[in-house]
């Protein structure tokens, strides 16, 4: 074995806010794909990373839903027209 990925790879090659690491990740997960048997993989980094990627998972599902619970919502919060002394101020 020439190599030995790591969990931060496996993670940085599929976070999409990892905008510099990501494409390293990449890189090397497609250099060990294309070359079977020059990579290795231990079990607890496959573990690790199934328990972060829950868990991020897990974070980006309640984010989406309480977005959309905002939005479902919006029209509902009541509305208050700017007062006259606000929309004379003037911001430097």
């Amino acid at each position: 074995m020439n190599r030995k990925l790591r969990t931060n790879i496996l993670l940085y090659g599929c976070d999409l806010d990892a905008a510099a690491k990501r494409p390293v990740a990449q890189a090397l997960l497609e250099q060990a794909w294309r070359q079977p048997g020059h990579t290795a993989i231990r079990v607890q980094v496959v573990q690790e990373f199934h328990v972060n990627f829950v868990r991020m998972a897990s974070f980006l599902s309640t984010l989406v839903a309480t977005l959309e619970d905002i939005t479902q919502n919006l029209p509902k919060w009541p509305k208050k027209s700017l007062s006259a002394d606000f929309r004379a101020y003037r911001f430097l």
